[in-house]
This record gives C-alpha cells, structure tokens and sequence, in this order.
C-alpha cells in the first residue's frame, strides 16, 4: 500500500479504495472503501494528530489499529487485546498516542511520485561551517543610496513609491532624504494600501503631503495603476516599503503596477532593497494557482512564504513576466539571508513586521503564536491582528530535530483595542498551540495544513 500497490495492486486500483467514498458527520468517521479516514469521528483519533489528510485506518474490536499514511511513506500497527482481563480495557486514547510519536519523530520524507509537499529550507548546506555572524549594520537601499551620495538619480525627476516604513537607518523617513538629495528633484509621491501614513484601512485617496507639499498619488482604492497622468514628467521612480514575506502582501503588487506602467514610458525604476522580516532562507506554500492571480496575489506559482526581498521579487516579476522595465535594484548591505528581523537592528515601522517578530519571539519564549492565512479571499494578514482572531499552529521540539507533541486548546483571543459590540472577540476557538526551541525548525504552512484537519476532526 505504501507503494501504491505494487507489485501487486495497479496505482488506480489502490487510490480508488483509499480515496474518500463517505464524507464524515459529527460522530462518524469519513470512509474510503473498507478504510476508515480522516477526520476519524472519535475524540481521540487512532490516527494521532499529525498524520496527513490523505491517511487512512483500520481499528479491530479488541483494540488493535493500523494507519498508513502515503504522503511520508509510513505505517504504524498497534497490537492490544482490551477485553483481557475483564472486557473493559481501554486503549484508544494509547494507540493515538503511539501514532503521534511515530509521526512527530519523522525526518523530512520523500513525497512518493507525483505528491508534492509544500515547505522547504533552502539554506547552506549544513555540512558547510555558516561564515561568522557580522556586527557591521544592515543597510537598507535608502542607506546605500545615501552613501553613494545619489549618483544615480542626479538630474532626474523623481517619483517616490513609499510609505510609513520607508525610512533610513537613523530614522529619517525616504520622503526627507530625497528631497533633501543633492541634485534629484523629487516631483510626487504614491501610496500603497494603507495610505502614506500606514493608518487607512479603506480606499486611499489621492491627496497633498502637508509638509512637502508634493501631491500623493493612491496606488490602492479606485485607482490601483499609475495613470499616465500620474506618470508625466517623471524620469524615474523610486520605490522604498518594507514587504512581510508572504505573497498576499499588497506592496509587492503596486510595485508590479508600476513596473508594468513605466516599461512602455522609458521610465527608469529604482527599488530600494529591504530584508525579507522573517527570513531568506525557508520556502514553504502551496504555489498559487495561474487562475487565481488578484491583487493579493500577482504572481503565479509564487508560494506563501517566498523568502525574497523586495528587490528580489522585482526582478523576479520583471524577468518572468516579461515586463521589460529599465529595473535597477540598490542591494542592501550587511544582510545575512537566515537573519530574522530583530537581527537586523532596525526598528519595527509596520504593524504585520511587528505581529511576525512577536510571533517568532512568542516562539522563543515557548509560547502561542498566531499561525499563517491561507486564504487570499477571507482575510489578508496584515489585517490579521485587528480581527481578534488567532488561528495557532506551533510544535514543540525536544532534543530530536523533530520530535514533538501537540495538543488542542481552547483559546480566546483578546480584542483589538479598536473593536466593539459584535466584532470584539468573546468566544473560545479552537487551536493548535506549538512551543519551539528552534524558530528555524517551524514549517508552518505544513502544520497548518495538519492542524486544520485536526481541529476538523476535533470539533466534530
């Protein structure tokens, strides 16, 4: 079965008995022909709590089990006789137990052919000692470009893409050290969502800079794309925001705008380059689908965690897209790509930064920590923190890279001071708390995945 059948059985022939045939109800598990499946029906499942979707069971009368899960190429069988001595054993909440072990102890698998596993660690090889961690300062693109005393945007008329999290190393935000550069005029300003100030939630509008003066032009709301209006006169555009990591963030897709507006216009586009906050190294997704593209999602195939930088995914887009915009990224500097952001000495100027560093410190500390969102149509993360709701998905690690324990809990998330009446959270939900004594370990988009159909099999 773990080989699909074979040498005996056709591929189609073990897939059509292991696919589900009888959807689950509260209190009876989903079947597949002659397997029980996920979710299970009982409180507590033979199958444990990380076994896959696609695992499927057996249980006996006098307490015996068998689950096989083809995703990681494992199967565990339990031998009990309940009914000795008395006919009123128990053992139902052991072999699940037993099944969780077996799971939580499990290296990364090979997927069998054609399933492929979303998460993966993209880092040095380990067998490689990691260069020496350096003191010398990150230096953002802003940075660079001041310290190259702005040679390359000398002479030109500027437009400026930015926001509340573009600003400099001394805390200087974007809009002031360009205005103030020695020979760059800076002409107008655009904002992403949010607004130039990040304190919008609904449409942006376009308005004036009080203190510059220099008109904002909005990049969210009922105008997304720069207009040719918008666009006259400028020789090249800047563009400084500080992305999350995560492909729903809407900075990424304005950038893209803008790249597909000045392409045909001959304008030049400069992206001054930023730390990915939680890290270059880990990819980990589903991969969007080529027919779900939006706003929260520009480009296909991109998984949720990319582990790129802003410039980075510039290039990305206009290379694969085929955009053909006169791109120049100024690099940062001093940025190692395992370096979370808190490493990286700078300050936290975004609310999602924010949530994800309080997230990997809630991590350190071994406590909860809100998990990922994997729907583009239900919330958008950078919003996540003020609806009151934490969906969790944490491990605990142990002295094995992957030995862990989970359990369900009941959880009621605190409301967010601007909540009220029938928005504020009162009511408990249900999560998977996780404690890790390795952030790097945490793979959450694979625990999410898992801790639904737990939660799903849990509230039935």
């Amino acid at each position: 079965m773990l080989n699909e059948g074979s040498p005996l059985l056709r591929r189609e022939t073990v897939r059509e008995f292991t696919k589900i045939a009888v959807p689950a109800r509260r209190g009876v598990s989903a079947r597949t022909l002659g397997w029980e499946a996920l979710p299970t029906g009982e409180e507590t499942s033979s199958a444990g709590s990380l076994f896959g979707p696609r695992s499927y069971g057996h249980t006996g009368w006098t307490g015996p089990s068998l689950w096989i899960d083809p995703i990681t190429r494992t199967f565990v069988i339990f031998l009990a006789n309940r009914v000795h001595p008395d006919g009123k054993g128990d053992v139902v909440k052991l072999r699940g137990r037993i099944a969780t072990v077996v799971a939580a102890a499990l290296a990364d698998a090979a997927p069998p052919p054609g399933v492929r596993l979303v998460g993966g660690d993209f880092g040095a090889n380990p067998a490689v000692v990691p260069p020496p961690r350096t003191t010398a300062p990150v230096l953002n693109g802003i940075d660079v470009l001041s310290a190259d005393q702005f040679a390359i945007l000398r002479g030109k008329r500027v437009g400026l893409v930015t926001n509340h999290t573009g600003r400099a190393r001394d805390g200087s935000s974007t809009i002031d050290v360009l205005r103030a550069a020695p020979g760059v005029t800076l002409v107008s300003l655009f904002s992403p969502e949010h607004g130039i100030r990040g304190i919008l939630d609904a449409s942006v509008p376009s308005t004036t800079d009080e203190k510059t003066g220099l008109p904002i032009h909005s990049l969210y709301g009922a105008t997304e794309r720069p207009t040719p209006e918008m666009l006259a006169g400028l020789d090249a555009v800047v563009i400084d925001v500080q992305d999350i990591g995560t492909r729903f963030y809407t900075y990424i897709t304005s950038m893209a705008y803008m790249l597909e507006a000045a392409a045909p216009r001959k304008i030049k586009v400069f992206v001054l380059d930023r730390p990915n906050p939680i890290g270059g190294v880990q990819i980990e997704g589903p991969a969007l689908d080529p027919g779900a593209t939006s706003y929260i999602g520009y480009f296909p195939a991109m998984p949720i965690r990319h582990s790129l930088t802003l410039g980075e995914i510039a290039q990305l887009f206009n290379g694969e897209k085929k955009i053909g915009a006169d791109l120049t990224v100024i690099k940062l500097r001093n940025w190692r790509r395992d370096a979370w952001f808190d490493e990286t000495s700078q300050p936290l100027r975004d609310r999602a930064v924010a949530l994800a560093e309080a997230s990997r410190h809630a991590l350190r500390r071994e406590r909860h920590a809100p998990g990922g969102h994997r729907h583009e149509d239900e919330l958008q993360p950078e919003r996540a923190e003020d609806r009151g709701r934490e969906h969790v998905a944490e491990r605990e690690h142990s002295s094995g890279r992957h030995q862990c324990r989970r359990r369900i809990a009941d959880l009621t998330p605190a409301p967010h001071e601007e909540q009220e009446g029938e928005d504020a959270a009162d009511e408990e939900e249900r999560g998977v708390p996780l404690a890790a004594a390795k952030e790097a370990d945490v793979r959450p988009e694979q625990l999410l995945e898992r801790a639904r159909v737990v939660a799903r099999n849990e509230a039935d």
